[in-house]
């Protein structure tokens, strides 16, 4: 009788937890789009600097700093970054920047770190790029952002568009 009792307990017991496991798996995932500008100074001096044959400019590891929004602009997201940048161009300001970035921002009601890569096609100063980053404090851990980002050099407004990702659903 005892044994009975217990296994019928354990049956009800593993019958409880796999519906919970599957309410947490079937929860949701939202994507929410947002949008909005951005501004990127150098605050530093890169570690290395030379060019190369053809002219073409390195620079790696220059330090850089984020403000959302632009200065004049509006956007969803609200806060400072660093940036840590590479880059390869030649006279005509054509070539690739790469950046790893800290973001500490607002979107709406939320606030934390996000963190990630900044890849970008420049061509004559012009800036197509992408940077995927992943949510790694306060409100955003486990949530991604995905941005496609298009502007000028330093100093000019960048504006992006793109998603975040939030794997914990409504």
């Amino acid at each position: 009788m005892k044994k009975r009792n217990v296994m019928i307990l354990s049956g009800i017991a593993v019958l409880f937890s796999v519906i919970f496991a599957m309410t947490v798996v079937g929860a949701k995932a939202t994507k929410t789009a947002v949008s909005g500008t951005y501004s990127s100074i150098i605050v530093g001096s890169p570690e290395r600097m030379w060019t190369s044959g053809g002219g073409i400019l390195h620079i790696r590891r220059m330090p850089t700093q984020l403000t959302f929004p632009a200065p004049g602009t509006t956007s969803d997201l609200v806060g400072t970054g660093i940036g840590v940048v590479n880059l390869n161009l030649d006279p005509s300001g054509t070539g690739d920047v790469t950046s790893f970035w800290t973001l500490n921002v607002s979107w709406g009601s939320l606030s934390g770190t996000f963190e990630g890569r900044f890849t970008a096609k420049v061509i004559e100063n012009v800036a197509d790029a992408k940077a995927v980053l992943h949510g790694t404090a306060d409100d955003f851990v486990g949530m991604k952002m995905h941005l496609k980002i298009h502007g000028g050099s330093f100093g000019t407004p960048l504006e992006f568009e793109g998603i975040i990702l939030d794997p914990h659903g409504e």
